[in-house]
């Protein structure tokens, strides 16, 4: 769960006795599903609790406007897959109570719209937790031939020289509509500090998406090409740190030196403490077995009491 500024673990479920299909029911349900859903993640409750909430305020007897029959859920503590119906409100968007499966739905009421999911799985919405927006889409004109990161990373350092803020959100809106019609809502991205158009194109697509209601967007402040490398690169870290941004983020193996590289720990530690920002790291990704920096990090949260704040 992205909300709230934590991760949290998830408790996958144990695979029932009949196979379900994965599908994930927003491209039927469309708006009032994706509302139900994205209401269940930012409270971090499940279907039972939301369920058991709503009993307490008798909203049982409250009529419902969206209905899916025939789900199949995972409640906390259930053995098994349980097929339900949601009602939901269309108003507020609240699952309003579940009822089984076999309970008739009010498929003639007016206004009262009634879809059936057919046996398949209903979830909560799924979360993208590392995406880089800046960059996405650009295959077209840079492509990857080996198909490695290393070629990934080189074409993007050639692009951001002459990328723009509109074509940063043009790729990004789309790639983040593909994700939102497959079910995704919640997505944190990395934008490259060193291209400051990029930063401030998904700072503002960061609003714009927001006041859309179509996703939760996080951002994080990457140093693709390091902190502390060149002065330039440092001066447009510390400029992009004051935006309108999620977490703060580094990459150590890429500075001169070991000193340097936990020197930029620090520095990206300092920063999110002050601001009360989270932390992102892309840490130790290389075959050297000397790069060790994420004992670095693991000392920095601990001794900045920032557990459950940082990722690396």
């Amino acid at each position: 769960n992205l909300s709230g500024g934590r991760y949290r673990r998830v408790r996958f479920p144990k695979r029932s006795r009949e196979p379900a299909s994965w599908i994930n029911m927003i491209n039927r349900a469309k708006k009032p599903c994706v509302q139900l859903l994205q209401r269940l993640n930012s409270q971090g409750k499940s279907l039972k609790s939301l369920n058991a909430a709503a009993g307490l305020r008798h909203l049982s007897t409250v009529r419902s406007d969206f209905v899916v029959t025939n789900a199949r859920i995972w409640e906390d503590d259930a053995a098994e897959y349980e097929l339900k119906n949601i009602h939901v409100s269309g108003e507020s968007g609240e699952i309003l109570k579940l009822t089984p499966a076999d309970m008739p739905a009010p498929e003639n009421a007016p206004g009262i719209r009634v879809i059936d999911a057919g046996g398949n799985l209903v979830t909560p919405t799924y979360a993208e937790p590392h995406l880089h927006l800046d960059a996405v889409l650009i295959g077209k004109e840079w492509q990857n031939i080996s198909g490695t990161l290393v070629e990934g990373i080189a074409n993007w350092a050639k692009a951001k020289e002459g990328v723009t803020g509109d074509d940063v959100r043009r790729r990004a809106t789309l790639a983040l509509k593909w994700m939102v019609a497959c079910g995704t809502t919640r997505v944190r991205t990395h934008a490259d500090t060193g291209c400051p158009a990029g930063v401030e194109a998904l700072v503002d697509l960061k609003e714009s998406v927001k006041k859309e209601n179509l996703c939760s967007l996080q951002i994080v402040g990457f140093p693709q090409d390091g902190i502390l490398t060149t002065t330039k690169n440092k001066k447009d870290f510390e400029w992009a740190t004051k935006l309108n941004i999620d977490a703060i983020g580094a990459i150590p193996h890429l500075e001169r030196t070991r000193e340097e590289a936990t020197e930029s720990l620090r520095m990206a530690f300092e920063i999110a403490e002050r601001r009360g920002a989270m932390i992102d790291v892309h840490c130790d990704e290389t075959d050297d077995p000397h790069s060790r920096h994420i004992e670095t990090v693991c000392q920095l949260t601990q001794d900045r009491d920032m557990g459950g704040h940082v990722i690396a």
